[in-house]
C-alpha cells in the first residue's frame, strides 16, 4: 500500500520502524493524520538523541494490539498509506 515506506527491525520485537519516502508529509503530518483515524503512530525524532543524523520515519507498536483487533489494525493503517502516499 506504500511502497515508498521501509520497514527497519521488524524482527526485533514489539514495534517497527518506518522510514519515510523524501518529498511526502512528514512524519509529525503523518502521526496528526492517523491520530484523526484513532491510529497512534509517534515520529522518530522523539526517541533520539540530539545531534544525531536520523531518517525521518515513525515508530509503530504492535505488542499492545489485542489479536482479535490486529487485522482491522493492518487494515486501517493500509488506508491511511494509502490515502497519503497514492501510486
Amino acid at each position: 500500500r506504500a511502497p515508498g515506506i521501509t520497514p527497519v527491525g521488524i524482527s526485533a520485537g514489539l514495534r517497527v520502524l518506518l522510514e519515510l519516502p523524501p518529498g511526502g508529509p512528514s512524519a509529525a503530518e503523518l502521526a496528526e493524520r492517523a491520530a484523526a483515524r484513532s491510529i497512534e503512530l509517534f515520529p522518530v525524532g522523539r526517541f533520539h538523541h540530539h545531534g544525531e543524523p536520523v531518517p525521518d520515519g515513525i515508530v509503530l507498536g504492535y505488542g499492545a494490539l489485542p489479536e482479535h483487533a490486529f487485522e482491522a489494525g493492518l487494515r486501517a493503517l493500509g488506508e491511511l498509506f494509502a490515502d497519503t502516499f497514492p501510486h
